[in-house]
């Protein structure tokens, strides 16, 4: 039997370890854990597709970020703070291109 609170451990510390990797600049290992990452709650969800979005944009792959926010948008809708913090990332970011 799984502990579900062991399963949530594991969720925020892949969250965390993605987080981490992606800020200093290990995007192989951000993404990893971000697929690694488990939980179902709609904020978890909606936390680690704008993490991953905003990954995509250091690596400079716009269309993969769109793709994320998106994906935002049929989990949470416009209005949810992660797809609004993607959106302005995605926006800044084609201003500098």
């Amino acid at each position: 039997m799984i502990c579900l609170n062991k399963v949530r451990v594991n969720a925020d510390v892949h969250s965390y370890l993605g987080y981490a990797y992606r800020h200093i600049g290990n995007f192989n290992e951000a993404f990893n854990n971000y697929k690694t990452r488990v939980g179902k709650s709609i904020l978890s969800t909606a936390a680690r597709t704008s993490y991953v979005g905003e990954a995509y944009l250091l690596t400079n792959n716009l269309p993969k970020a769109d793709e994320h926010l998106a994906a935002l948008k049929q989990i949470c809708g416009t209005g949810c703070e992660q797809y609004k913090d993607l959106a302005r990332e995605i926006a800044e970011y084609r201003k500098k291109r």
